[in-house]
């Protein structure tokens, strides 16, 4: 939603809200001066309206509508927080405005839900069913208004912050049929494109912050269903398994899993996360046969080839990890680990033979090359009499930079490719090519 846009929606309304506000001031003391306050902030409204480089008048109108949303009598009136609710998704919406104040799309949503409870408390007092709510379509439009906003919040949160911080913002878009039903009736609103991808992000975030049956309440309905469509759903049986996995419910992440991977076999994330799991459970040797029976009956994949590559590319660096103390790598792990790293070059170079042009598998085998390297410069440390391992290492930077410069030709501006290259060229000891890479990268 742009400003432009607000500006055409609104218009009516606060005309038709100044001209009720005008007509109130006729009380005495502090009443006076809360409704004198909400004239001012509606007066300020309409002229940052006219124009939207006027951030100062909607900050006035802000100050003013706050003040008269205080007071004991002003407070009480529907209308007061109807026009709290329309400033501050005009907050929301101000790119300025919003990052001094990052809650404003929830504040505005607490302001419509303010004043729909106050009318609906009216209409209760008065004995008339809340299907007679008065200014209906106003409350349908400013929940609507109030849910793009928070939307946008949600997902400005979850780039920057995370599932934590965006929850409570797709959370409330989930709430507002139920909490504005008397505003909405059965229909659904009109932001119902915006509540499918709310509700998974809200089920998620749930999930991510360990209330896994809350998450599942909300995403289970969406799996069994056709609201998402099939990379969606992938993404969100592995984001349901790597959830119940934080959680320790070790048996909920199986069965996540277990229903995604029927579905999608091949899937990276999901098969990442059910080795992580398995890695866990000491199971590896189960998922290892899985993933072979699945490449054998499609040898053609490399998106599968790759994730077994990617299996004990990641096992070779957990066990070779300790290199970097020397005297801390067992006999065993290290033989295992240089087993892994043999595994994982083997696997990368089948998913090439599979597709030369599969960045992953060109990336990642340069990347292994370059950890085997600096596990080789380790091992030289050690035995400085023994040339083998310098020998060893720098063939293992060269075989580096091939992979790496054959998936610059595919990605150009691939910022972890330019890095590695980066890195592989100050190994070498190429001042030039690494300041070359290193200006790239940025």
């Amino acid at each position: 939603m742009n400003l432009l846009s607000l500006k055409s929606r609104l218009k009516t309304a606060v005309k038709g809200a100044i001209l009720f506000l005008f007509l109130l001031q006729t009380a005495e003391g502090i009443a006076q001066n809360a409704k004198a306050a909400r004239t001012n902030a509606a007066v300020s409204l309409e002229a940052y309206i006219t124009d939207n480089n006027k951030r100062g008048e909607l900050k006035n109108a802000q100050e003013k509508i706050d003040i008269a949303a205080k007071d004991a009598e002003v407070g009480q009136d529907p209308k007061t927080w109807r026009y709290r609710g329309v400033i501050y998704v005009a907050i929301a919406e101000n790119e300025k405005l919003r990052s001094d104040q990052p809650t404003a799309a929830m504040t505005a949503y607490e302001s419509w839900l303010r004043a729909l409870t106050l009318e609906e408390a009216k209409l209760t007092a008065k004995n008339k069913p809340l299907t007679k709510l008065p200014s209906k379509n106003d409350y349908k439009e400013g929940f609507e208004q109030a849910a793009n906003a928070l939307y946008n919040a949600g997902v400005e949160a979850l780039s920057s912050k995370g599932y934590g911080e965006a929850y409570p913002y797709f959370a409330a878009i989930c709430q507002i049929p139920t909490s504005a039903k008397s505003a909405f009736g059965d229909k659904a609103p009109a932001y119902r494109f915006k509540e499918v991808d709310a509700k998974r992000m809200a089920g998620i975030g749930a999930m991510r912050l360990g209330k896994i049956e809350e998450g599942e309440g909300i995403l289970r309905p969406m799996l069994n269903g056709t609201l998402l469509n099939d990379i969606a759903l992938a993404e969100t049986y592995n984001e349901m398994a790597a959830a119940a996995i934080d959680a320790e419910q070790l048996t909920k992440a199986r069965q996540y899993l277990a229903e995604g991977r029927k579905k999608y076999p091949a899937h990276q994330n999901l098969l990442r996360t059910e080795i992580s799991l398995a890695i866990r459970e000491q199971r590896l040797p189960e998922v290892e046969a899985q993933i072979k029976l699945a490449i054998q009956s499609s040898p053609n994949d490399a998106e599968l080839i790759f994730v077994m590559g990617n299996l004990y590319d990641g096992l070779f660096r957990e066990k070779i990890r300790p290199s970097e103390r020397m005297a801390d790598l067992s006999t065993i792990d290290e033989n295992l680990g240089l087993d892994y790293f043999q595994k994982a070059t083997d696997y990368y170079t089948m998913a090439l033979k599979a597709n030369p042009n599969h960045y992953n598998s060109l990336y990642s085998l340069g990347v292994l090359q370059v950890n085997y390297a600096n596990y080789g410069y380790k091992k030289q440390e050690k035995n400085a009499k023994d040339p083998q391992w310098q020998k060893l290492s720098d063939a293992a930077v060269d075989k580096a930079l091939s992979h790496l410069l054959a998936a610059e030709k595919l990605e150009p501006k691939n910022k972890l490719a330019l890095q590695a290259l980066k890195s592989v060229y100050g190994i070498k000891g190429d001042n030039a090519k690494y300041e070359e890479y290193k200006a790239k990268s940025k």
